[in-house]
């Protein structure tokens, strides 16, 4: 191989690594999700209850909102179920804190039957298209995310809550 076409290959790489090292920092600043940290301003999003209605988180600015992601086929997500039924009965006549539950991505009619099989009282919302679950960056579930009245993140928690105390008790931090 004569030395012309060994550099001309050589600068060919070259140029290759360059262009796929911009092509990865290109991916990471513009298309890689942000996470959701402690402290941030909580992404708006929109979800749909069981009966056709929707809610935009936005509109619950001046109350305190409790996210919580999940799906039915998760047992963590099953176990808090009973808790956050339990923390959505001392809180449902309260009009300045919300306990938003978003499922991600199943059908009316499994969430329906979830709901009736669990005897769940509290609203629970659908991210159809995971909206929500790619603002938050949410990587398991469940994940909840406690929102202050001015719409600050105040704290995120991975995996489920313990008990109805624990959640009571992260509601207290965000009641405006």
């Amino acid at each position: 191989m004569s030395k012309k076409r060994k550099r001309f290959f050589l600068n060919a790489l070259i140029v290759l690594i360059i262009l796929l090292a911009l092509t990865y920092t290109c991916y990471r600043i513009f298309f890689k999700s942000h996470t959701v940290n402690v402290g941030d301003p909580a992404p708006n999003f929109t979800v749909e209850n069981l009966q056709g209605q929707t809610l935009n988180l936005h509109s619950l600015k001046g109350k305190g909102v409790m996210i919580n992601f999940w799906q039915s086929d998760c047992d963590p997500c099953k176990e808090e179920m009973p808790f956050i039924n339990e923390a959505y009965h001392q809180l449902k006549s309260s009009d300045n804190i919300v306990i938003l539950e978003v499922n991600l991505d199943e059908s009316k009619s499994v969430v329906s039957g979830f709901k009736e099989k669990y005897d769940l009282d509290f609203p629970i919302w659908l991210d159809h298209h995971k909206i929500g679950q790619d603002l938050y960056n949410v990587q398991g579930i469940p994940t909840t995310f406690f929102v202050d009245a001015s719409g600050q993140v105040v704290e995120k928690v991975q995996g489920y809550m313990e008990s109805e105390k624990a959640i009571m008790e992260k509601l207290e931090q965000i009641r405006p």
